[in-house]
């Protein structure tokens, strides 16, 4: 499905998955491929292998593999360090991000369990770089596990330069993200599962369109769902145009690797 909208995709990734998917992305150039056939310019891309093992490898791999495509993908670092080793500090994160010219950080959170004291550390790396941190809210069919939105509140609230994106939650959850909405200007939405009648809608009346990003969660989905939604909702040009677009590039725009202390 082809549309007259300018698409910047958030939540895509490749290399090898032992989910089914709708389709399997095993190199960067089958996914640039499925951009192309659905018109989509731009997208936020990991490697998805770094949720199933050690995410040094896999981040590795995905700077080399997307280097002649960085003029349509961003790279996101999984962020499944060794905690505690020499050779993953909070530092080395730091220097590979900015050598790597790093836009996103994936937060698989069943692994860590939005631990401060823990995770403090490279949280503030992440968050003195405005680097967007994207937190699944659910992996497999049946929901393998939920997110704890208390502590995504927490989180919120202590790294307020961080804009956390939630991806995969759908309506079902409206209440907590309503609320987390209302509480943090921080607190972005991923919307290949919030895809209830008239969600877009209601959240836009609401909150307005900042803080809401297209993304296809592509290979497991195509993604003529998410712009076929956004294309026949009643929404203005405008925030059509923020939802699949310009929100995005803001935050990809803002990543600053200079002022981390």
């Amino acid at each position: 499905m082809k549309v007259n909208m300018k698409i910047f995709d958030c939540n895509v990734s490749y290399g090898f998955e032992i989910m089914p998917a709708a389709k399997k992305f095993e190199f960067v150039k089958d996914l640039i491929a499925d951009m192309d056939k659905h018109n989509i310019l731009k997208a936020m891309v990991y490697n998805c292998e770094g949720k199933q093992n050690l995410s040094c490898f896999s981040n590795l791999k995905l700077s080399e593999n997307i280097k002649s495509y960085k003029d349509r993908l961003c790279a996101v670092y999984c962020f499944r360090p060794n905690i505690g080793t020499e050779m993953y500090t909070p530092a080395q994160w730091e220097q590979s991000i900015k050598d790597n010219d790093i836009k996103g950080i994936y937060f698989y959170p069943n692994d860590y369990q939005f631990d401060v004291d823990l995770l403090g550390s490279y949280f503030q790396v992440f968050n003195s770089m405005k680097l967007p941190v994207f937190v699944e809210f659910a992996a497999g069919f049946g929901f393998a596990y939920k997110i704890d939105f208390s502590a995504l509140h927490k989180f919120l609230s202590k790294y307020t330069n961080t804009p956390f994106i939630l991806t995969n939650a759908g309506m079902m959850n409206d209440f907590e993200i309503f609320r987390l909405s209302e509480l943090h200007n921080n607190f972005y939405l991923e919307l290949s599962g919030f895809q209830g009648n008239m969600a877009l809608e209601e959240y836009v009346s609401r909150f307005g369109s900042e803080r809401l990003l297209f993304g296809s969660r592509a290979p497991f989905f195509s993604p003529v769902p998410m712009i076929g939604k956004i294309h026949y909702s009643k929404l203005k040009a405008s925030d059509k145009e923020n939802i699949c677009y310009n929100n995005m590039q803001r935050l990809v725009d803002e990543v600053n690797y200079e002022n981390h202390q």
